[in-house]
């Protein structure tokens, strides 16, 4: 019977409910369990922001504009239009929380429009998030080879010039008109 007037005391007087024990005991332990979780968001938050004011971000990030040109690759493997929007961000393929090893590194990043990046992060939490990130590393591995083939070109010709090698106008073929 007691339990019934615990019950209904509320409904009466419009007040809060009068809990049992077993209830208050149980809701604390929720409010702290939430509480600490909202700690750990703020936690993440503030180093992500420490991140992303770093000098490590900015030359990641620099290096990541200017592989793509600045184009929202999104928008370019969803349409096959090229556009440049004004707003360009930088997305982590794999998200900072989830990889931080990766988190400066340009297989991981693409440039994508500010919308695009909003619609890819509600992509991702919609279930698509494997094929999205499976697309995305692709298009980074192909653009990676073209943009980056010219460096390697480049350290081949330093390393042919640091072996002492010398070259003359005979080796290009040139003709001194029978002199030589």
């Amino acid at each position: 019977m007691k339990k019934k007037n615990y019950e209904k005391s509320y409904e009466r007087n419009n007040e809060e409910p009068v809990l049992t024990p077993e209830q208050i005991i149980r809701r604390n332990e929720i409010s702290t369990a939430l509480c600490q979780e909202i700690l750990n968001a703020k936690q993440v938050y503030k180093s992500s922001q420490d991140f992303y004011n770093s000098k490590e971000w900015k030359t990641a990030r620099a290096m990541t504009l200017a592989r793509d040109g600045r184009m929202d690759v999104w928008e370019y493997l969803i349409s096959g239009r090229i556009t440049y929007p004004k707003r360009v961000d930088v997305h982590h393929i794999e998200e900072l929380i989830e990889a931080p090893k990766l988190r400066s590194t340009l297989d991981n990043l693409v440039t994508v429009s500010h919308e695009n990046h909003r619609l890819i992060d509600a992509l991702y939490h919609k279930g698509n998030k494997k094929l999205i990130q499976d697309i995305l590393k692709e298009y980074v591995r192909e653009r990676n080879a073209v943009f980056f083939s010219h460096e390697e070109e480049v350290k081949e010709e330093e390393e042919e010039e640091a072996t002492g090698e010398q070259l003359s106008l005979f080796d290009f073929g040139y003709d001194f008109g029978g002199i030589a």
